[in-house]
């Protein structure tokens, strides 16, 4: 329920027997740090796949590190990068839009999600239909 309407505080259960905590509507509260850091480094498949508008990636990365996450045609040549950086080790998510880098739709087709980290790297399918 809201706790204080002018200034949209709300409260909410955390299901931990703690009490509740206040937060600003619509304000980020995305965990930086994850309690438990992935044991590896994965790519999980997109969804949805099959997609048309746009397609999701999820992917855990175990500690800080550089990293890359990148979609490929069937040819090899890079279509888009979604990701790249130092990252801290957690969860991410990245979307694609099904548009190239240069902002151009990619045209339907098979495409495969590369993620390359300095313990691996992991590709997926990923088809877009138009």
């Amino acid at each position: 329920h809201w706790n204080n309407a002018q200034e949209k505080k709300y409260s909410r259960n955390l299901n931990t027997g703690d009490g509740v905590e206040l937060v600003i509507a619509g304000a980020a509260t995305n965990i930086q740090e994850p309690i438990h850091p992935p044991q590896s480094s994965s790519l999980l498949q997109n969804y949805p796949n099959p997609f048309n508008s746009q397609t999701r990636f999820t992917y855990d990365l175990p500690a800080m590190g550089f990293h890359t996450l990148a979609i490929y045609n069937a040819s090899g040549e890079q279509v888009i990068l979604l990701s790249e950086g130092v990252s801290q080790a957690g969860h991410f998510q990245a979307v694609w839009n099904g548009l190239t880098g240069a902002g151009e739709p990619a045209s339907s087709g098979l495409y495969f999600a590369r993620l390359t980290t300095s313990e691996r790297t992991e590709i997926l399918k990923v088809s877009l239909v138009k």
